[in-house]
């Protein structure tokens, strides 16, 4: 395993080298289902999963022994943006 991490390592771009790598086992099985709902209206599925990326996943996947944890389900936000090549071209 460790070899194919350091072939891997040397192919990738600085900032992510200066960041680290992690390498976890998994063992395949799912250990705990956890529901996180909430009675406020205003806290639409998208708001409730950017909480649980943003203060939960992380530290759970802090946790010795916690190979991974995955949100089901899980609402991101998101933005698209249309960009007109001629008024781009002419800004740079």
């Amino acid at each position: 395993m460790q070899n194919a991490v350091n072939l891997a390592q040397g192919r990738l771009p600085n900032e992510v080298k200066l960041t680290g790598v992690a390498v976890s086992k998994n063992n395949g099985t799912f250990v705990m289902g956890i529901g996180i709902t909430s009675d406020d209206p205003s806290l639409t599925n998208e708001k409730i999963s950017n909480y649980l990326e943003n203060n939960v996943v992380n530290d759970l996947q802090r946790i010795p022994g916690v190979s991974g944890v995955q949100v089901f389900g899980e609402r991101k936000y998101a933005m698209r943006l249309w960009v007109d090549p001629k008024r781009l071209a002419d800004t740079a």
